[in-house]
């Protein structure tokens, strides 16, 4: 048997303790990189109703996940390394 919780879990969890923290700004990086697509879906519907009043600014490389949100910001690179 295993102990202890999966990484999932823990992201999970992670989550929770953040929004439970004080403040305006909540800043997520990667939030669902270790769940399937039917529980990162079921977490990000519920976490803007959790939000509300709040400036949630996630950083994802899922488009999946960006798509949720009501403003997206893409970074490229802007040159070869040595440029």
């Amino acid at each position: 048997m295993g102990t202890g919780i999966s990484e999932g879990q823990a992201q999970r969890i992670a989550i929770a303790r953040g929004l439970l923290r004080p403040g305006n700004i909540v800043l997520l990086d990667e939030p669902t990189s270790s769940l399937d697509s039917d529980t990162e879906r079921t977490l990000l519907e519920r976490l803007s109703h959790t939000i509300q009043g709040k400036t949630l600014i996630i950083i994802t490389h899922q488009e999946q996940t960006a798509r949720l949100c009501n403003a997206v910001i893409r970074m490229h690179p802007v040159g070869s390394p040595g440029k």
